[in-house]
């Protein structure tokens, strides 16, 4: 039998749910991360879904200006449905909100 040479169906199998593979040079310092990246594109996840954006989208949220500044309450954006961290922030904002503040 010979030794060394390709065989069809031997190797491990791909793990990838994309299909077939290819070499990529990346740095060394971020490979990880492009793998971690890759992986969850591979799941179907999309680049929204992995990036923390910095985008922010005030439509339906009320803009005052404050002397020449436009300003932005926290309690329109919680009513809104934004998630706000430190919940120890929301959870003050909830009760001025309720008028225990």
């Amino acid at each position: 039998m010979p030794r060394g040479c390709y065989r069809e169906g031997s190797g491990a199998k791909s793990t990838w749910l994309s299909g077939e593979t290819v070499v990529v040079r990346v740095p060394k310092s971020l490979s990880d991360e492009v793998i971690r990246l890759a992986r969850l594109l591979d799941e179907g996840k999309t680049v929204d879904d992995i990036t923390k954006s910095k985008y922010l989208d005030l439509s339906g949220i009320t803009i005052r200006n404050i002397g020449s500044k436009p300003v932005v309450f926290l309690e329109d954006l919680l009513n809104n449905g934004f998630k706000i961290r430190p919940l120890s922030l929301v959870d003050k904002i909830r009760k001025q909100i309720d008028g225990f503040l």
